[in-house]
């Protein structure tokens, strides 16, 4: 049976060059699973103003709301995201910081557990693990687990492309397998420490974030190990409760 995926790219540049021209191979690559690719340029959102609101009142109440919304429509329709962006001194660009800056809602209220994500640098020489470490950890707290990355380095690239071609096609095939599968995410000390650690912080600020604090205790977060069902190690779950009671006893302080 013929099963059709969409792939929602999110593009940290303004600019059709070295990001774009690797997504468009991915796309070449990935048709042939039956992956559509749709592409989102980040660049025409407004700055975040770091009003909160979108914390207090929820993302709707957004003073620029208007600019991403059709963004994260797409998010929710689509199978997996493609973080992808150039690196600017070693690290995401700004047009990549500002969209995770605007969607600072979904570390506190996330959603995306049912999608998977693709981290994608391109540099001229340098800087790109940073980039994709900083990247798996937004996708992470967002519940979007990364099933891959590429950082693509394309002083090379340009003088050789054959390596990254066929590594798109090695990458692409690990897609389709790993979506079709869909298996659940394996849970490290650093996936589970968050958790908890945003569960004490939410309680000990309900009464300044109380949307963020009737979300967690509708899900029925503030007693779970998890935001969903996942593959928890029981050594690093138990040293993760350990962290959450210590963080609790210096919050009890204050």
């Amino acid at each position: 049976m013929t099963v059709n995926k969409t792939i929602l790219a999110l593009i940290g540049t303004s600019r059709k060059k070295s990001a774009y021209n690797i997504l468009k191979m991915f796309e070449s690559e990935l048709e042939k699973y039956n992956f559509t690719m749709e592409y989102a340029f980040l660049h025409k959102i407004e700055f975040c103003r770091g009003c909160e609101l979108c914390l207090i009142h929820g993302i709707g109440k957004c003073p620029n709301f208007a600019d991403v919304e059709e963004i994260i429509n797409k998010m929710s329709k689509a199978d997996v995201l493609f973080f992808a962006t150039p690196v600017y001194c070693d690290f995401i660009s700004g047009i990549m910081k500002n969209f995770i800056d605007r969607m600072v809602y979904f570390m506190h209220r996330p959603w995306l557990f049912d999608k998977h994500s693709f981290l994608l640098a391109t540099t001229k020489y340098s800087g790109g693990k940073e980039t994709l470490d900083y990247l798996d950890n937004v996708a992470r707290r967002w519940v979007c687990f990364p099933i891959g990355r590429l950082i693509v380095r394309m002083s090379l690239h340009e003088r050789d492309p054959e390596p990254i071609a066929k590594e798109i096609k090695k990458l692409s095939k690990e897609i389709h397998t790993k979506v079709l599968k869909n298996q659940k995410p394996k849970l490290g000390l650093y996936d589970l420490s968050y958790f908890r650690i945003m569960r004490v912080m939410i309680t000990f600020a309900k009464k300044e974030l109380p949307l963020d604090y009737e979300h967690w205790k509708e899900k029925g977060w503030l007693e779970s190990d998890f935001y969903c069902d996942a593959n928890i190690p029981l050594s690093k779950n138990l040293l993760a409760k350990f962290i959450e009671s210590r963080v609790q006893k210096a919050l009890n302080k204050l």
